[in-house]
C-alpha cells in the first residue's frame, strides 16, 4: 500500500510540473487550488510531501 501511495505521489507530481509549465494563467490556479486540495487531504492520511512548486 505503502509502495503504490508512493508512486501515485510521483505520477502525480510529473503531471502537475508538467500541467503547470505549460497552462496558462487560470489553468495555473486551477491546478494550484487542485494541488492544495489534494495535499492537504493526502498529509492527513499520508505522511508525505505532495508540494507542488510554484513559478515553474
Amino acid at each position: 500500500m505503502k509502495i503504490a501511495t508512493q508512486q501515485a505521489v510521483i505520477i502525480i507530481r510529473i503531471i502537475f510540473v508538467f500541467s503547470i509549465s505549460l497552462a496558462s494563467d487560470k489553468r495555473k490556479v486551477l491546478a494550484n487550488n487542485f494541488a492544495i486540495a489534494l495535499g492537504s487531504s493526502m498529509t492527513d492520511k499520508y505522511d508525505v510531501d505532495v508540494s507542488v512548486p510554484s513559478g515553474v
